[in-house]
């Protein structure tokens, strides 16, 4: 069912419910007519909000034997000081009254009435009676106080709640404490216990690190026990929202699988220190409406944000899929079991593969290189040095059918790449001969670039410059460098200049500024050279830049033929080194350099240089007068 209908759903039954059982069949028939699947939800919810639930209906009545207080008797015991209250009792620590000093005790009194009360603690009693584990609580003595209020009493656990202890551990430790979790849980599970309120608070770490798994209230027993002839429904009213599953929400029957997704949602709170759902506080129907319809995020997503976008490699992939998978809504999609989720934690901490993970050969290949890091060290240097000889013998034959392959691609390249170009200007010389409005402006980019390739034909190439210069200006007023050229798409919206407060060299920078609030154009300062001493080899052109207010971007490029490198700049910029290199293909008659500015606010640009990497060869571009050009 997806959202939409839930919520649908809902908004219907609060429709529905305030009506007259009379009229409330033929009301949701028309609102849900076409959809049976939100009528039969519906009709679900009606049922289960006329179900009586005693714990609920019937008032619940105080005892009237008071609080117990420091020095009273309970049993043999005498109550030292109050722990905590929960639903259905409140806890005290305690020791014996005839070995005072001796260890201390944990006993949990009933103090509200009612049937269902009763009922619920003496099924606890049940409970903590057939278990016997390290890393479960267990039982010691029960009874009745002398006002009739039943009683049990406990192994005292002097210790901290899980996520507080783990604060200040590491991952390894936060996981290996979370393993005796897990532990204790496969326990109950295989004693046909369902725990179903599994969070911090009931699970305490002691000062040496042993786990302890304490409160069984709503826990739920797969058979019935001895002296308990009737199981006790676990009302859904009763469980902490942030760690309940979907099925819990929904009133669906519970399972082994329901103490897997609260697992689950304990280990993401170790992990990254919140809860996957949680709504702010005192929304709690938000909550229970994003564990059902929303998907969780990524641990490593929260632990990044919590970071300042570092993230937490860690956590990213084999964790997140573990996690995520524990905390399925479907329960036939989670861990099938505590063992198998433990399991999937143990392969993570010693490198091996995780079921939650997939099983690509590639994922298990590598997790196998990780565990056999020696072995596999050796056997690759074995390998390579079966494998040096033949490579040896081929490097040279191989180099020269490369090489010769690389110049017969660099040619071919080379004629496809002009005869697109051919069609691309015979399109735009179309588009622009169409005289339709708006078209001259926004093919003024295209006319600039194609005007500055070298190989098309002549006539071509002369209608390209006689329609490109119609709307673009190069203001006399602009101090262009020698050398270059500069130009704009449309008149008298930018200014090409030498700025002598900002620098970076000690003489003047060149910029290119808007002189309009909205530009609609872009400005260009170019220049191009002959490629003939670069062809086959790689260059790189260095410039420093710096940016004020850009609200488009500017760009330094570098062309060379079907070769090209770009880098651009937005916002406001310190002066940066920024570098392009490129490999020239052997077809190439040119290199261009292009600095752009479209939209509004200012670039300068400084220190230009352009060398052949790893060579010295002349360069015969011309040098502009003011930006510290440096020759190779």
């Amino acid at each position: 069912m997806t959202a939409g209908q839930l919520q649908r759903a809902r908004e219907l039954f609060e429709k529905v419910s305030a009506v007259d059982e009379t009229v409330r069949t033929d009301l949701l028939k028309r609102e849900c007519a076409g959809d049976p699947a939100v009528a039969a939800l519906v009709e679900q919810m009606i049922e289960a909000d006329a179900e009586a639930q005693p714990i609920l209906d019937q008032p619940l009545r105080p005892r009237d034997t008071g609080e117990l207080r420091a020095g009273d008797r309970v049993g043999t015991y005498r109550i030292v000081r109050e722990i905590g209250v929960g639903g259905m009792g409140a806890v005290y620590q305690a020791e014996a009254a005839d070995r005072p000093g001796a260890a201390f005790v944990a006993i949990k009194v009933v103090r509200w009435h009612s049937d269902e009360v009763s009922l619920r603690f003496k099924h606890e009693q049940a409970i903590l009676n057939s278990l016997q584990h390290p890393n479960i609580a267990r039982l010691l003595d029960s009874g009745t106080t002398g006002s009739h209020s039943p009683y049990f009493v406990m192994e005292y656990v002097d210790g901290l709640p899980i996520h507080v202890f783990c604060e200040g551990k590491g991952l390894v430790e936060r996981i290996r404490l979370f393993r005796q979790v897990c532990a204790a849980v496969a326990y109950l599970h295989r004693n046909l216990v369902v725990h179903r309120d599994l969070k911090p608070g009931n699970v305490l770490v002691t000062a040496d690190g042993t786990v302890k798994l304490v409160d069984f209230g709503i826990a739920k027993l797969l058979h019935a026990p001895d002296g308990l002839l009737s199981p006790v429904k676990t009302i859904t009213g009763l469980m902490t929202p942030d760690y309940a599953s979907p099925e819990q929400i929904k009133g669906s029957i519970t399972s082994t699988l329901t103490d897997v997704y609260s697992l689950g949602v304990l280990l993401y709170e170790l992990l990254t220190g919140e809860r996957p759902f949680t709504a702010p506080v005192g929304q709690v129907h938000e909550t229970l409406r994003r564990i059902c319809e929303e998907e969780p995020r990524k641990p490593s997503v929260i632990s990044s944000v919590q970071s300042g976008g570092r993230g937490n490699r860690q956590l990213r992939g084999e964790l997140d899929n573990i996690v995520l998978k524990a905390i399925r809504k479907e329960p036939e999609r989670r861990y099938a079991s505590a063992e198998q989720f433990d399991e999937d934690l143990r392969r993570y901490l010693n490198q091996e593969p995780v079921l939650a993970q997939g099983d690509s050969i590639g994922y298990r290949t590598r997790k196998f290189a990780v565990r056999h890091k020696g072995g596999v060290a050796a056997g690759l240097t074995m390998l390579l040095l079966l494998a040096g000889g033949v490579v040896a013998t081929s490097i040279e034959a191989g180099n020269a059918r490369r090489a010769q392959a690389l110049a017969e691609q660099h040619a071919r390249d080379a004629g496809r790449r002009l005869a697109e170009l051919q069609k691309l200007a015979k399109g735009v010389v179309r588009a622009y001969n169409a005289n339709q409005p708006g078209v001259a402006e926004s093919v003024h980019d295209s006319l600039l670039a194609l005007r500055l390739e070298p190989g098309l034909e002549p006539g071509l190439r002369d209608v390209l410059d006689r329609i490109g210069s119609t709307g673009q200006t190069s203001d006399p007023s602009w101090q262009v460098p020698e050398g270059w050229n500069a130009i704009e798409t449309k008149a008298k919206e930018y200014q090409v200049g030498r700025d002598r407060q900002v620098v970076l060299s000690g003489k003047s920078s060149l910029f290119l500024r808007s002189l309009v609030a909205q530009p609609s154009g872009s400005v260009y300062v170019y220049q191009r050279f002959d490629a003939k001493a670069y062809r086959g080899k790689r260059v790189r052109l260095t410039a420093f830049l710096r940016s004020d207010a850009l609200d488009h971007e500017a760009a330094l490029s570098l062309f060379a033929a079907y070769e090209s490198g770009r880098t651009t700049l937005a916002g406001t910029t310190p002066w940066k080194k920024y570098e392009l290199v490129v490999d020239v293909p052997v077809a190439s008659e040119a290199i261009r350099i292009l600095l752009t500015l479209r939209g509004a606010g200012t670039v300068w640009a400084d220190n230009f240089s352009f060398e052949q990497v790893d060579s010295t060869v002349p360069l015969s571009i011309k040098r502009p007068e003011n930006l510290s050009f440096t020759e190779p």
